[in-house]
């Protein structure tokens, strides 16, 4: 809630860094098994992999430190949206997946509906941003709500996923013949 209140993009980087500089260090038992599973899937060098990492939990950190920036994508390099309208114009949606792990997701969701597409994220019932303790009260009541009330900002609707429930399904199937973007 404090990166609210800051004046610049800037500033949030700075606290994004110092964020991320604390989990890193916090965080040694859950980095080294990131890096030891990169280093098997990649057949890469555990220095690579570490920089995979590390750089990982940066974009972690920035990512939620600038979910307040309305104007940060505008000058990214947007690539395949013809692609994309293509799939749309098929009538049968389309379902965009994605990782919590790499990458700026909320990003790319936000950069998205700059140009124009309605998207349906799905969440995971627990779903709190990568905190891990989602079962507390401070992570559902305070947490992902939060979060959640980010990221309407710029996707079309939040869908839980209830697992076992043919409820889910249904309302994925529903969304899909609605001919929405449904990212998983």
């Amino acid at each position: 809630k404090v990166a609210d209140g800051f004046a610049s993009p800037r500033l949030a980087r700075f606290f994004a860094r110092a964020a991320a500089v604390a989990a890193w260090q916090l965080s040694r038992r859950r980095r080294r098994i990131r890096a030891l599973v990169l280093t098997r899937i990649l057949d890469t060098t555990e220095v690579a992999a570490r920089q995979i990492v590390k750089t990982c939990f940066y974009e972690f950190w920035h990512g939620l430190f600038t979910l307040a920036y309305d104007g940060l994508g505008l000058a990214a390099e947007v690539r395949d949206l013809e692609r994309l309208r293509r799939a749309l114009a098929n009538g049968k949606g389309v379902i965009l997946w994605e990782s919590q792990s790499f990458g700026k997701r909320v990003l790319a969701k936000r950069i998205l509906h700059q140009n124009g597409f309605s998207v349906c994220q799905i969440h995971g019932r627990k779903h709190l941003e990568g905190f891990r303790n989602s079962r507390s009260w401070t992570g559902g009541n305070i947490i992902r709500p939060f979060f959640e009330n980010r990221e309407k900002r710029f996707v079309k609707e939040i869908i839980h996923l209830i697992p076992a429930e043919l409820f889910t399904s249904r309302a994925l199937l529903q969304r899909l013949r609605k001919n929405c973007i449904v990212c998983v």
